[in-house]
């Protein structure tokens, strides 16, 4: 298991936001929002603590009933669960957390930082020089300018993504982390954020999400609406409330921005999402349990009958009982039949059983809207 989350600090800038979400996280975490002495720091710190809490729930996991801590090296880590490994990175405006079976790491950098601006290139070149091998800074030395960044990039993440999995940080010298390709994955995750991610079991696939031809024609509906109306009423919005003036207390202006900024960072995660997406088929066998089905369900433990309908994960709403299929119950009975008997396995300890009652064969009508992330 790999799996990767990353989201945008600016859903967490809403102050009713930020008091709600710090009580939901862990001790640990919340003595870490605290100490933060600027609202940036503060924010990347709580979507950080969000999003993990986000992955373990998604990956079937009791939040509230784990145990977190940190080695003797300073590495975080799940204590109640040992074969649960978490890595967590934030740059500029971002926030990535790495959930995996084995030990990883993982960083993210802006490209905008000002290292990288026009007229920092002597400086690039001595960080690179002082924090890279010998063959890693003949390559940076070598390479076309517009492609010197880049490996830049590559070369300082992933020695941030392996010193964070061993727990060193920046204590460790970069120049002589030398580790063998197969053990990283490195890619632009956004226009300009690079991120790259070590596995101790070496280069796994990280695993996007599986949606439907119906999925991206939605989401394609979305980015279009937000590009050809809500970006012009957006940007509309921002010029008027600029026009009132003094901007430091303008907290109209200041709302026109976030609002603007959160459209733009929708677009940007939809895109995102359709290009990496694994397309799979709604279509399956009229007797078992496939894509858009909706299923009727014995919960042994419970002694209770339940309905779901079973979607992709742009869809999902627990309030709705939408399941992903993904989710514990979703991947349990996805493929069998009435009268089967499933082991819904929530982690390594905890496991409970249903039984398929009742399958009907509904479809995606278009009503199940997509999640807001």
């Amino acid at each position: 298991m790999l799996k990767l989350y990353y989201a945008n600090i600016q859903m967490v800038e809403d102050c009713q936001l930020y008091e709600k979400w710090i009580e939901r996280l862990h001790k640990q975490r919340r003595s870490k929002i605290l100490r933060c002495k600027n609202a940036c720091d503060r924010d990347r710190s709580l979507m950080a603590g969000i999003l993990l809490r986000y992955a373990l729930e998604k990956a079937g996991y009791d939040y509230e009933h784990l145990r977190f801590g940190v080695t003797k090296a300073g590495r975080p880590v799940i204590e109640s669960e040992e074969s649960l490994f978490y890595s967590i990175s934030h740059s500029g405006d971002y926030v990535v957390c790495l959930l995996a079976d084995c030990n990883v790491g993982v960083d993210i950098e802006s490209a905008t930082r000002r290292l990288f601006q026009k007229g920092k290139e002597a400086q690039l070149e001595r960080v690179a020089k002082h924090s890279f091998s010998q063959k890693e800074y003949e390559e940076y030395l070598l390479a076309d300018d517009g492609k010197k960044k880049e490996i830049f990039l590559k070369y300082w993440t992933r020695k941030e993504s392996y010193s964070k999995a061993l727990g060193i940080g920046l204590t460790m010298d970069f120049s002589s982390i030398e580790v063998p390709e197969e053990y990283y994955l490195s890619r632009w995750l956004l226009e300009d954020y690079y991120i790259s991610i070590y596995t101790e079991k070496g280069k796994n696939e990280i695993m996007y999400d599986e949606l439907t031809i119906r999925d991206i024609q939605k989401m394609e509906e979305e980015i279009e609406h937000r590009k050809l109306v809500v970006r012009k009423q957006a940007l509309e919005d921002v010029k008027e409330a600029r026009a009132h003036g003094d901007l430091s207390e303008n907290f109209e202006y200041k709302a026109a921005k976030k609002f603007k900024n959160e459209n733009e960072s929708r677009i940007r995660y939809l895109e995102k999402m359709i290009k990496t997406a694994h397309i799979i088929s709604e279509e399956s066998a009229e007797d078992e349990v496939g894509m858009n089905n909706t299923v009727e369900i014995y919960f042994e433990e419970d002694d209770e009958v339940e309905i779901y309908k079973l979607v992709t994960t742009v869809r999902s709403n627990s309030l709705k009982n939408l399941i992903s299929k993904d989710s514990p119950l979703g991947s349990a009975i996805f493929g069998h039949k009435v009268g089967d008997r499933c082991e819904v396995k929530v982690n390594d300890t905890y496991s409970y059983y249903v039984k398929i009652l009742r399958i009907e064969n509904t479809v995606d009508d278009g009503t199940d809207a997509l999640r807001k992330f």
